[in-house]
């Protein structure tokens, strides 16, 4: 193939570079003088600032640069008979459609691969079927593709690279430009049995640079799904088709409309807030001189395959998926898949929504590789005839005749070769690292998100989401570190500078000494609460607040004796004044107590509760206890009991909600002022213990901070197995016959043994 015809093919615009990679890097700058007029003007208005995205764009030209082709496989470093013959059709049609649309740029059917071979561009797609599950899903495949590679911009707007990369090659780098990641892309969506197609043509510069600053972030609306599945499971499904309907609830109307207006108000003022938030935005937008110009390639799923409804379209850079009528892309030069290119007839600047996605219509798209060519039933003239298809040679275009043999049944054009790129495979490992360097930072629309990889941070956080309440994310609302694997159980901390709350969630999984089975801790000031799985503890408590030093509430659930609340109330005194040790608690607990209260709850339904203390209070500073019971069947009032603390003669003053019972006796009630007063000391003591309690849990987890343990996945603990058996010494290999013998351990030590198949047949015999 002469020089000529390996640069061929290549888009309007693209500079021919050598053919060895190492020389373009130090030819570049003589390179660059050379471009045209309307890529000098789109380089004269970009800005002279360094962007991040351009450094990776040299680096990319290093790695080329790098590239020695003696470790590729042959087809990387030459080009077949097959291929050859395939690349003078790629020129013959290429020179025919310039001169038929001399004012279109040239259609990309071509490109040089990392070894500097010019190949077809639709053989840059391989079908792959990956050997993970997950990558059978569309949505989390993509996503994990713009995780796994790292995106680099194109080095001039306006142009395709001129050397292109293969699948194998990007996932071996872990990063590639937006034509090798929808390659790659697209071999895996094939693969999977997903009609993809690689779109070649125009993009808003937000997409062409990744830029989703613009963007929601999709996890800010996002709170711990494990922990609203696990209330989920813990929450009883008590409307059973035959339970007892709950008395209505009786609401003021008056009450009930001012809720709903200024319900109403505050989401028209979110909404007013919003769009002054995006007008502000959208005046600091800028001015883009290079808009509907910028080359971008991006993936395309049509529907009818794997069930997809309609047709979608995929950003590979961003892992974005948007239905086509809501994709943001300006117009479309050319698609192909890995078994043909079809180039767009109509108007390329025509929004990509609009395009006309029948590839076999012959008005809208022109294909370029056809196995045979039928001939029309009804004209007896081939379809090549009538279509006036640009397959044909530049004479047969400029004579207008074909060739065609009336005895052939078919007319064979040329069949496209296999394609040259290697097996495209992912390792485990990288798998499961996702990442290249270990995490992957993203800045969203007041939202600044960072990922990580699995275990690559102490601490075990591997997401972490900083919320901000303007545009130039300075003003920090709420950050939220999302953990995995961690021996405490930690799966997400929430953060609120502008208050202090700090909010801490834990799974079902803790692995605690205590046993103390936490759920949450909530952080607010002076305020601490903390909730529990109640049905993992064997009291049945679900949640502790806290108020320090004043105040101190336990919730429960399950519980044999009923009991769902208790509280206790601290004596605040007063600066200067001094607490006597004859203060009630001080003797109990150490601190001065105002009053400790227990409610419980009904007995099940169809049992009268009436006599069952409803509400339990100990006034410790009045020297008093007071009963309330639950409400009898039918009525309106309660029973109730205060007694008075008293040496010499305690009294009861008592109030029957049942006019009908009869009075206790002096004795009854004597004895159940006595059990009111030993339960009084026993739920001191009580609260002196779960003080402990709290204490040795907020002193493990002051431990677990310092010291964060993270619990290895199930193959790192199998590596780990293997390396350890590989260094312990080999045994020595024994016969297969004394392996099998279940009597060979029972043989006295340091004697032969004999296999139990020889003992019976020298006995037998």
């Amino acid at each position: 193939m002469t020089d000529a015809d390996e640069t061929k093919g290549i888009p309007e615009g693209i500079e021919e570079e050598p053919e060895q990679v190492a020389e373009d890097n130090a030819e570049q700058s003589g390179d660059d003088n050379n471009v045209p007029d309307a890529a000098a003007e789109g380089e004269s208005a970009e800005q002279t600032t360094v962007d991040p995205l351009d450094e990776l764009a040299k680096r990319r030209m290093e790695r080329l640069g790098a590239i020695d082709p003696s470790d590729f496989p042959q087809t990387y470093c030459s080009s077949s008979p097959d291929e050859e013959l395939v690349m003078d059709y790629l020129d013959d049609f290429r020179r025919q459609f310039v001169q038929l649309y001399p004012d279109r740029s040239e259609p990309l059917l071509e490109l040089r691969n990392e070894c500097g071979v010019p190949k077809p561009i639709c053989t840059f797609v391989r079908p792959t079927l990956a050997s993970y599950k997950q990558m059978y899903d569309l949505k989390w495949a993509i996503q994990f593709m713009a995780d796994f590679v790292e995106y680099e911009p194109l080095p001039d707007p306006l142009k395709i690279s001129t050397y292109g990369v293969s699948p194998s090659t990007v996932l071996d780098w872990q990063m590639g430009d937006c034509l090798d990641m929808a390659n790659t892309v697209c071999s895996f969506l094939i693969g999977s049995g997903f009609d993809a197609y690689v779109v070649l043509g125009y993009a808003p510069i937000t997409i062409t640079r990744a830029d989703q600053s613009r963007t929601d972030c999709p996890y800010s609306e996002e709170m711990d799904g494990a922990s609203i599945i696990e209330d989920a499971e813990e929450t009883d499904d008590l409307n059973g088709k035959y339970s007892i309907r709950p008395r209505p609830q009786v609401h003021s109307l008056h009450l009930l409309r001012r809720a709903k207006l200024d319900k109403l108000n505050s989401a028209q003022r979110k909404i007013d807030e919003e769009e002054a938030m995006r007008v502000v935005e959208k005046e600091s937008e800028i001015v883009d001189d290079l808009d509907g110009k910028r080359i971008h390639c991006w993936v395309l799923v049509r529907s009818g395959s794997r069930e997809i409804p309609r047709h979608m379209c995929i950003e590979p850079s961003t892992g974005s998926l948007w239905p086509l009528e809501d994709c943001p892309y300006f117009g479309a030069e050319s698609i192909w898949n890995h078994s043909n290119i079809w180039v767009n007839m109509g108007n390329p600047k025509t929004p990509f929504k609009d395009v006309n996605l029948d590839l076999n219509d012959n008005k809208d798209w022109e294909y370029v590789f056809m196995d045979a060519v039928p001939k029309d039933p009804f004209s007896g003239t081939s379809n090549l005839e009538s279509s006036g298809d640009l397959s044909k040679t530049v004479e047969d275009a400029e004579t207008g005749e074909v060739d065609v043999d009336d005895n052939d049944e078919d007319i064979k054009i040329v069949e496209l070769p296999a394609s040259w790129v290697s097996p495209v495979a992912i390792s485990r490992d990288k798998f499961v690292e996702r990442f290249a360097a270990g995490s992957r930072t993203k800045r969203y629309r007041r939202c600044i998100v960072e990922e990580f990889s699995w275990n690559a941070r102490s601490d075990g956080m591997c997401r972490k989401l900083t919320l901000f309440t303007d545009l130039a994310c300075t003003n920090v609302k709420e950050i939220r570190e999302y953990f995995a694997a961690r021996k405490d159980g930690l799966r997400l901390r929430l953060r609120y500078p502008s208050t202090g709350k700090v909010i801490s969630k834990f799974g079902k999984d803790r692995q605690s000494p205590l046993g103390d089975a936490l759920k949450e801790i909530v952080e607010i000031g002076e305020l601490k609460e903390y909730k529990f799985f109640h049905t993992a503890r064997t009291d049945g408590k679900k949640l502790r607040k806290e108020m320090e030093g004043k105040k101190v509430i336990e919730e429960f659930e399950g519980r044999d004796d009923r009991m769902e609340y208790r509280s206790i109330t601290y004596y605040i005194p007063e600066p200067g004044e001094e607490i006597t040790k004859q203060a009630p608690g001080m003797k109990e607990i150490g601190r001065p107590v105002v009053k400790m209260c227990q409610k419980f709850e009904k007995l099940p339904s169809g049992m009268d509760s009436s006599d069952q203390v409803r509400c339990q209070r100990y006034f410790l500073q009045e020297d008093r206890i007071h009963l309330d019971y639950h409400y009898g069947k039918g009525k309106i009032t309660a029973s109730s009991k205060t007694y008075t603390k008293d040496k010499d003669a305690p009294r009861c003053v008592a109030y029957e909600s049942d006019s009908f019972a009869e009075a206790p006796n002096a004795s009854a009630e004597k004895e159940e002022y006595e059990r009111l007063l030993a339960e009084e000391k026993a739920l001191l003591l009580t609260f002196k213990e779960e003080d402990r309690d709290l204490r040795n849990m907020l002193e493990q987890r002051r431990k677990e901070e310092e010291v964060v343990e993270v619990v290895p996945s199930l193959r790192e603990q199998l590596k780990a197995k293997l390396k350890q058996d590989a260094l312990k010494p080999k045994e020595e290999k024994q016969d297969v016959a004394v392996k099998a013998d279940y009597l060979a351990p029972f043989w006295p030590k340091n004697t032969v043994s004999f296999s139990l198949w020889f003992f019976v047949t020298t006995h037998t015999c």
